[in-house]
């Protein structure tokens, strides 16, 4: 949506440093990993002792996501250098590239540049271009939401900008700072990766920051939607299992089947042809997802028996009912003079999970029929949300590490060898036990990998949205939201950073606290005879978490808080710092209550009530499982 651009009011504010710092005093890592690019210093001044010659230029007529673009810049700019640079039109200004120009989105400026050219090809849906010429730097992607992670990849290099959580952005202290010299292109390894805690997803400023989409569809009941853009639209016009609400089944008894919708019946098709040609003239969203109900079934009439039997299973049904759907919203688009591109995206879940692929003599997938190709041509195209519910979380895909894991990594090799918009909808919480760790931290770079490997374009990794925080929930968030951007960053470096620069003065303790968790899942492993768990396996019980190592934890956490006590922090960080460590103490105060109130009396039991009565109310823990609400 495009309006006419309104000049921002400057706000002067002259400040003077001494030198470019960190922004806290115990920052003594970087902030970019080794692995990043670097750029040359330019010896064009960018700010000084708090004034700048530079400008932040708009498209006279610029979209929403643009202008917020532009904010981002000059706010954060602000942050780090204490200048507050202008936001003006690109009408009348100079293109010999010799103005002092922060140039951001399809401007005159941009246009007027050969070289500066992002292509949807190349840069993707979320990829970025930044380019210095001259005084003059291009910030710019294919779509809105690539020029606004352009401006980021920006800050990121210029001023060391990084968000870690949805209560902490760090940048450089930079009073002086010279233009750097970027000509860098990139799409990141997965171009649409939503965030799903739940205060990161409720807060699209923090969550556009990580590169991801938030979702403020997120109830206290968990997920109702897939992700929204800056401008309030969703992302998808239907999601998850929700296309049974196209024909329900009440209304239309003839159609389903054993729970689950008819892929075969002629009558059924054309009615959900119907309905889905008008919900998506109801909207513009960028896809729409064809899922199937949530249970285990699938169709089990005699043509639905028979055609699965020759497309290579109720996975073929699915893609070939879903380029059915492609080609007649295509053919409405070409009648109505619409130019749009959509996405129809079948989710690959429960019955409809195994791709209908054999394979070659070489061992690569090859499709069952060539009708169960997904479309891939025009404006409407076809892509799969792969949903391995099943799978085991304990260990990567793709690397023959875990039996189980076998036929889910073959299966999305398989899908992706049949369409180019391959999705994956996977797991980052242990459904049945909320407040304990899941524990795929070992093989989350591996298993972004594999992603990066098969193509994947969006990532959903449902976490806990009931609760308001789990455990060590704002990490997991930002390592899913780095590997998701570069999947060849070194997971280990990421958290180490991430360690550092979210608990400062008690990242030392939070860290060993971590290390410990993580070896107590070795001790687990061995009692339980498996490592191979999915996200529903029996995790909260006495025998795996003895009183004694909680209150270990306990105890670690609580020395992390008085460290920070001890580290002379002014009131503002020692409280941050705290309140961050806090949320994993309430979290294993909760499970030490849930599991051992029994063993408790008197004024014990009475403290450590009052102590989690406080803690749910404070930090949002208002369920233990999926189904129990406490």
């Amino acid at each position: 949506m495009k309006k006419a651009i309104a000049f921002l009011l400057s706000i002067a504010l002259m400040v003077t440093f001494f030198g470019c710092g960190k922004n806290e005093t115990n920052s003594t890592e970087p902030a970019v990993p080794e692995e990043e690019p670097k750029f040359a210093a330019t010896d064009t001044i960018l700010a000084e002792n708090g004034s700048s010659a530079y400008k932040i230029v708009l498209p006279l007529v610029y979209s929403y996501t643009e202008g917020y673009a532009a904010q981002e810049l000059q706010e954060i700019f602000h942050e780090a250098t204490g200048v507050t640079l202008p936001i003006v039109s690109d009408s009348g200004l100079v293109t010999d590239n010799t103005g002092y120009y922060l140039s951001v989105g399809n401007t005159a400026l941009k246009a007027a540049q050969s070289d500066v050219k992002p292509e949807y090809a190349v840069q993707g849906e979320s990829g970025v271009l930044v380019k210095t010429k001259n005084n003059t730097v291009y910030m710019v992607g294919a779509t809105d939401r690539g020029t606004l992670n352009s401006v980021y990849q920006f800050l990121h290099y210029q001023v060391g900008f990084e968000t870690y959580a949805h209560d902490y952005t760090h940048v450089d202290y930079c009073p002086s700072v010279k233009l750097l010299q970027f000509d860098h292109a990139y799409k990141p390894t997965i171009e649409w990766s939503l965030a799903v805690e739940k205060k990161t997803a409720l807060d699209e400023k923090t969550a556009s920051r990580m590169y991801t989409y938030g979702d403020g569809t997120i109830a206290g009941n968990g997920y109702s939607g897939g992700g929204v853009e800056l401008d309030g639209s969703k992302l998808f016009s239907l999601w998850c299992h929700d296309s049974s609400q196209l024909v329900p089944e009440p209304s239309n008894p003839d159609f389903w089947n054993n729970g689950q919708y008819c892929l075969t019946n002629e009558d059924a098709y054309k009615a959900y042809s119907a309905a889905l040609i008008e919900k998506v003239k109801a909207s513009n969203e960028a896809f729409v997802m064809i899922g199937p109900a949530d249970n285990s079934g699938v169709c089990n009439c005699e043509s639905c028996a028979a055609a699965s039997a020759q497309y290579g299973g109720q996975g073929g049904l699915m893609i070939r009912f879903c380029n059915r759907l492609a080609e007649d919203l295509e053919n409405y688009f070409t009648e109505q003079n619409i130019d749009r591109r959509l996405l129809v995206v079948g989710m690959a879940y429960q019955g409809y999970s195994v791709s209908p692929t054999t394979k070659d003599a070489d061992g690569k997938p090859v499709p069952a029929h060539e009708s169960v190709v997904a479309k891939q041509t025009g404006n409407v195209t076809v892509g799969v949300c792969y949903t391995p519910i099943s799978a085991c979380y304990t260990h990567a895909f793709g690397n023959n590490t875990c039996d189980k894991n076998i036929i889910i990594t073959d299966s999305l090799r398989g899908w992706s060898s049949l369409t180019n918009n391959m999705f994956i909808y996977s797991y980052g919480t242990n459904f049945t036990y909320l407040t304990f760790p899941f524990n795929n931290w070992q093989f989350m770079a591996d298993t972004f990998t594999f992603y990066k490997e098969n193509n994947v374009r969006f990532l959903f990794d449902q976490s806990d949205s009931w609760n308001g925080i789990g455990p060590m929930s704002e990490m997991r968030g930002y390592i899913r939201s780095k590997l998701s951007w570069d999947a060849d960053l070194n997971a280990d470096k990421l958290i180490a950073d991430f360690m550092q620069k979210y608990y400062g003065p008690g990242a030392a303790a939070v860290n060993r606290y971590f290390n410990v968790m993580r070896t107590q899942f070795s001790a687990i492993y061995k009692k339980a005879g498996t490592s191979d768990h999915d996200c529903y396996y029996e995790i909260g019980t006495r025998e795996f978490w003895p009183r004694s190592i909680i209150l270990d934890f306990e105890s670690m956490l609580s020395a992390a808080m008085n460290d920070v006590e001890k580290a002379g922090l002014d009131a503002k960080q020692t409280a941050a710092y705290k309140d961050r460590i806090e949320r994993e103490y309430i979290i294993w105060k909760v499970n030490e209550l849930t599991l051992y109130q029994s063993y408790l009396s008197g004024a014990e039991l009475t403290e450590l009530q009052n102590t989690v009565a406080e803690g749910r109310s404070k930090y949002d823990i208002n369920r233990r499982s999926e189904h129990v609400i406490d």
